[in-house]
């Protein structure tokens, strides 16, 4: 029944005012995972209960309401990925159906075993199963499907790594030109901003980012240095190789953004800005309450702004320096956060510049140093 009304959901949500199926979906959801624990006590009390009568239903219905990850990353809308989940969940349940059915009978027969149908062996490996084997396999999955979208969003420059959040630079070149595309996130290990500072060469040009707000449209800036120290790191530099190299702000101002974004950016801003944690989770439960309404029109302009408007406007920056200098070579550097890699990279090689080098830091490790 989950199934087919998130199918259903998926299908009539650009068309009702109301997303009925939606609600109905969810009241579905909600019994089967309650009674999940039940159906393992069941089967744990059982031994004649097939394995592949629980785990199949157990897996589909796990995944499903977690968002069928990483699958839904190559969805490109709401509907799509609510199609793609619910028929999923709708496949899930036919496979099932297909294994507990044997020649018109259904192959759970109780009286095909011995008697007892209670074990403890069956009982305690059950129990392995529900408390040990499928803790581990959900965090493994969750794990997974973060790399994966981590890897995805990024275009492959950020991912999870045994050591902590991994981020990469790919170098592209283009006749005697190359740029150096650096991936960065806002808090890191102070060792390799170090690194990657001294990395810069003389006489390189930076391309830094760092939104401007010249008319005071959100009204309050945020800091990452708090939980960077928390965690025993420090905040992004937005000035790799100064002294060194010219630096040159090639992001946009904030007059450029949607009255939307704007709104998203003030919300977000807002908790970043919380003076103590019990501000913080009132603002939180603002911005969730605000953007969980039409959050296709939030994302949309979110990336339009936030993200290809400022791709344009740096590679617009890059094309003009090149040009510029059309007999000498160059070396431009973009140390930019990892959201806009994906675009950065396709951009450049539009631009007819190929990869020549990637090299992998782990720049936020699970580990405190000292």
């Amino acid at each position: 029944m989950s199934g087919a009304a998130g199918l259903a959901a998926a299908l009539t949500a650009p068309f009702l005012p109301v997303d009925l199926f939606g609600i109905v979906e969810g009241l579905a959801r909600l019994p089967a995972l309650l009674l999940l624990p039940a159906v393992w006590v069941a089967w744990a009390a059982c031994r004649h209960v097939p394995w592949w009568t629980v785990a199949p239903g157990t897996a589909v219905l796990l995944w499903s309401s977690a968002g069928a990850m990483p699958l839904l990353l190559h969805a490109s809308t709401n509907t799509t990925r609510g199609v793609v989940g619910a028929a999923t969940a709708l496949a899930g349940l036919g496979v099932l159906a297909a294994l507990t059915a044997r020649r018109g009978e259904p192959r759970l027969r109780t009286e095909d075993g011995p008697p007892p149908a209670f074990s403890v062996l069956h009982l305690l490996a059950v129990a392995f199963a529900g408390l040990v084997v499928t803790p581990a396999l959900l965090t493994a999955w969750l794990l997974w499907s973060l790399d994966q979208g981590l890897r995805w969003g990024s275009g492959e420059f950020v991912a999870l790594g045994w050591d902590g959040l991994d981020v990469a630079e790919r170098t592209y070149r283009r006749g005697d030109d190359e740029v150096r595309l650096i991936a960065m996130v806002h808090i890191g290990d102070p060792e390799v901003y170090a690194e990657l500072d001294a990395s810069i060469p003389d006489g390189a040009v930076v391309l830094a980012e760092g939104v401007t707000d010249r008319e005071h449209r959100v009204g309050t800036a945020t800091s990452y240095a708090g939980i960077a120290a928390n965690l025993g790191l420090v905040a992004q530099p937005y000035e790799l190789g100064a002294g060194r190299a010219e630096i040159v702000n090639a992001d946009v101002d904030l007059d450029s953004f949607q009255p939307v974004t704007l709104r998203l950016l003030e919300l977000v801003l807002s908790i970043w800005d919380a003076s103590d944690a019990e501000q913080g989770a009132t603002r939180f439960a603002r911005y969730i309450s605000v953007t969980s309404k039409d959050p296709e029109v939030w994302l949309e302009a979110f990336w339009q702004d936030v993200v290809e408007r400022r791709n344009a406007h740096v590679l617009g920056v890059m094309d003009a320096h090149l040009d510029a200098h059309p007999d000498t070579p160059d070396r431009v550097i973009l140390p930019w956060g990892g959201l806009h890699m994906r675009g950065l990279s396709a951009g450049l090689e539009a631009r007819g510049f190929e990869v020549v080098g990637t090299t992998w830091r782990t720049l936020v490790p699970w580990r405190r140093k000292g």
